[in-house]
């Protein structure tokens, strides 16, 4: 291979790098960083099967990715929700979280505004409480380098006494873009499994 040839290649590597910082830069700057004002949830009335999204994070913007799981455990709502608040005690029914730390609480369980720091996927998570309604509804704001997103949990009772739990999950950011092309089903698949395990434990 020729000189030429050699500075074309890494002309043209080094063009992809400075464009690909240049669109998380960009990306990045769309939603407000975890916890500000601008990424408050909605003052308004929902269902109870409703997710209360914040204007920056609605699926209705059709951000790269947004998920939807449910499932159904023979549990009352309130057993659901008393292991849903333990943070701390994820990684030992759910493989994708490790390193979980609640802030400024030795018990490792969720409150009213707590912020968490994590690891999931191999990534380094801060979350923000941004919905804290016992025992239904739990929703967190995260971000990463990467990407930043929101993620929320309803908790249903059913008229059998046992409890439907959904979860979703919004993404933004050049990580986000990336999975939404390569592994589209990942996110979904992981969810499915920590659905899994949330009904192991509370049944």
């Amino acid at each position: 291979m020729n000189r030429k040839k050699i500075y074309k290649i890494i002309s043209l590597l080094l063009f992809f790098v400075i464009v690909s910082f240049l669109i998380l830069f960009l990306i990045s700057k769309k939603v407000s960083p975890v916890g500000r004002p601008e990424n408050k949830i909605p003052d308004v009335f929902v269902s109870v099967n409703e997710i209360n999204w914040p204007e920056q994070y609605n699926p209705k913007n059709n951000p790269p990715i947004y998920i939807s799981n449910e499932i159904k455990i023979s549990a009352p709502p309130e057993k659901v929700w008393n292991n849903l608040i333990r943070a701390e005690s994820y990684p030992k029914w759910y493989e994708g979280a490790s390193n979980v730390k609640v802030q400024r609480y030795k018990d490792g369980i969720l409150r009213e505004n707590s912020i968490f720091t994590w690891k999931t996927a191999g990534f380094e998570i801060v979350s923000k409480i941004k919905e804290f309604v016992p025992p239904y509804r739990l929703s967190w704001e995260f971000r990463n380098s990467t990407f930043v997103g929101y993620h929320a949990w309803l908790v249903i009772p059913m008229v059998d006494g046992g409890t439907k739990v959904i979860t979703e999950e919004v993404q933004y950011g050049f990580l986000a873009k990336l999975q939404s092309i390569f592994s589209p089903d990942n996110l979904r698949k992981m969810h499915d499994k920590w659905l899994m395990g949330l009904k192991n434990i509370s049944e």
